[in-house]
């Protein structure tokens, strides 16, 4: 299902309501996943996570709109509420909503698309001190890389659409690989009339422009690049495999591609401790120095965890609650310096906070040919769930699929019930839910306020709720 968001300072304002009429008593309720909620200046902002419309209410309308949210109105509604009815804020009495999320999700566990997550190669040159990668398996092999050939080959003429995530390892230690499988994947997409988009994960060292360059003509538009903070504090984190700095290289990467005039896009992602924080102004000073007015430039921001590494414990981390928080605030500070911080909305959107591993239609390839669903927990038996062959089969555990795929909202009555449930249907982390039996409610649902009140701030900022994204890794 998709629900245009009308982009405008408020989505909210227009012409003036008018007095239900007689001759049509239809009645109109306020929906299950309506959300509102005040900022600091007392402006309400509004949101209905079934059609992922976001607003702001002017304070010269709460009068009218305020109750029409409380308790919806009747007759033949225009003005204001007729916006909130075409923005799914008020919906017709009697409409079932959790028959209609149900359908949701039916839609997209059966679309007509394929999600593949390559690593063209397992080893990398960084040794990031946080890292849960155990580097064990290096290049693709060329049996595994006629197997991703002959899937797509297989399955194409059945999809509308084909997605592709480069990951690694770095991925870029293998740029012959990575050309070899886009130009295969995108020739049998353009053979049959499929769509093909392609993004990637790099630590950003090796993206000169002659790679670039290459990655653009291999339909590769976007990327996500992790940039510690300033120098010193990223070349303690993030350090080559034998020793070395790292910041430099990935600057000197970024001014340059910023001086080439084609489309795509590149997220900065910041991995914070308290140290980080402490010297955020002069970090986003940098970053506003070289990269402002580029729209194809944006950044966000994730705490620190134990993530599984060799390392765990041997460096400082954020709590979980307070490193959620601090995420908001950082975005809001980076906002305000203008820079655009964009990576909240995607996962309020319908389907937006759903993980990629819980996508029936989506795997990770290793270097070996494994097959898996989730990038993080890579050494989780649990994790492989088949092995692609090199006839383009896939031999599947059904079993340990079927924990991915269905480790959501189905048996639990609290997701079922929650406002939230359109953009996570219960499957934010399904590895959390397999070995915890817990939900795993996403940060932007338990801070939903600072969710919004982030969202707007980036909206009324640079005029853009934001790109849909896919969060892959940790790290």
């Amino acid at each position: 299902m998709s629900i245009a968001i009308k982009e405008k300072e408020s989505l909210l304002e227009g012409a003036s309501l008018v007095a239900p009429s007689s001759a049509n008593r239809v009645s109109h309720i306020p929906s299950r996943y309506n959300v509102k909620v005040q900022d600091e200046s007392g402006q309400w902002i509004v949101y209905n996570s079934f059609s992922g419309a976001v607003g702001a209410i002017p304070k010269e309308k709460e009068a009218e709109i305020l109750p029409l949210l409380e308790d919806g109105g009747q007759g033949s509604l225009s003005g204001e509420a007729k916006t909130l009815i075409e923005r799914g804020f008020l919906i017709k009495q009697g409409t079932d909503e959790l028959r209609r999320v149900a359908l949701m999700k039916q839609r997209r566990q059966s679309a007509k698309d394929l999600h593949l997550i390559l690593m063209p190669t397992e080893e990398c040159n960084f040794r990031c001190v946080y890292c849960y990668e155990s580097f064990a398996r290096g290049a693709m092999k060329p049996g595994v890389r006629q197997g991703v050939k002959n899937l797509a080959a297989r399955l194409v003429p059945k999809l509308e659409a084909m997605g592709v995530s480069w990951f690694g390892g770095e991925p870029l230690r293998e740029m012959g690989i990575v050309e070899e499988l886009s130009m295969s994947l995108i020739n049998s997409c353009r053979e049959h009339g499929v769509s093909y988009s392609a993004n990637m994960t790099t630590n950003g060292y090796y993206l000169n422009a002659e790679n670039l360059r290459k990655l653009l003509a291999c339909e590769v538009r976007s990327f996500q690049i992790t940039l510690d903070g300033c120098p010193e504090q990223h070349d303690a984190m993030r350090v080559l495999k034998g020793g070395g700095a790292t910041f430099d290289r990935i600057w000197g990467n970024l001014k340059v591609a910023r001086q080439i005039q084609e489309r795509f896009s590149i997220k900065i992602r910041v991995n914070f401790n308290q140290q980080t924080l402490e010297q955020l102004s002069p970090f986003l000073s940098l970053l506003h120095s070289e990269l402002k007015g580029d729209e194809r430039f944006s950044l966000f921001f994730r705490p620190v965890g134990n993530w599984g590494g060799a390392n765990d414990g041997n460096f400082q981390v954020c709590d979980k609650k307070p490193g959620e928080e601090s995420t908001f605030e950082a975005s809001r500070t980076a906002i305000r310096q203008g820079l655009r911080s964009d990576m909240v909305y995607p996962f309020l959107r319908p389907h937006g906070s759903v993980c990629y591993a819980a996508n029936p239609k989506s795997f990770v390839i290793g270097a070996d040919g494994t097959l898996y669903k989730c990038t993080v927990a890579l050494e989780n038996e649990n994790n492989k769930v088949g092995c692609l062959l090199p006839d383009g089969t896939m031999d599947l555990n059904q079993d340990r699929y079927a924990l991915w795929v269905t480790s959501d909202d189905s048996d639990d009555p609290v997701c079922q019930s929650c406002f939230f449930r359109p953009p996570c249907q219960g499957s934010a982390c399904p590895l959390v839910r397999i070995e915890s039996g817990k939900r795993p409610c996403p940060p932007e649902k338990k801070m939903i306020k600072k969710s919004l009140i982030t969202t707007w701030e980036n909206f009324k900022a640079f005029g853009k709720l934001g790109e849909v994204g896919t969060r892959i890794s940790r790290d």
